[in-house]
């Protein structure tokens, strides 16, 4: 039978003003559960960063709070859930200065030289939130008004 044949709760939502009722399976309640303990370790780790305690204390929560994270993220990839939008890798830094030197720093959509006076953007090919993943083969170098040409056709 499936997940629905042996319920472990109820989930309920408003569809247009009609109230549906179904099963809440197991996986959906580790979903569930994971998201929330992801929420709460990235609330912990906010609020860690921004304390301040002698004795190196401060250091240490924040190692805390970052270790809480970084599992309740393994967490969530291991049952399938993609990264949440906003949440950028502890290397995001060298991973878009990589991009941008692959790319000889222009866009690859225009060919337009990045400098002072043209910002570039690293771009998600397949987004995080279709399951694109924040690695070298999914990103690409563009301008800001490619970056956003590309963004309105979506």
């Amino acid at each position: 039978m499936g997940e629905h044949a042996d319920p472990v709760g109820y989930h309920r939502a408003d569809d247009g003003g009609a109230t549906m009722i179904w099963p809440f399976g197991r996986r959906q309640r580790k979903i569930r559960d994971a998201r929330r303990e992801y929420r709460a370790a990235g609330q912990q780790l906010r609020a860690s960063s921004q304390r301040w305690n002698l004795f190196g204390r401060r250091n240490r929560a924040i190692r805390r709070a970052s270790r809480r994270y970084e599992d309740a993220q393994v967490r969530l990839r291991s049952l399938g859930v993609i990264e949440e939008a906003g949440v950028y890798p502890r290397n995001w830094a060298s991973l878009r200065r990589s991009v941008y030197a692959r790319d000889r720093h222009r866009c690859t959509r225009c060919g337009r030289k990045g400098g002072r006076r043209l910002a570039l953007h690293a771009h998600h090919v397949k987004p995080l939130s279709r399951g694109g993943a924040n690695t070298l083969d999914n990103l690409t170098t563009l301008c800001g008004a490619c970056h956003r040409q590309v963004h309105a056709r979506r």
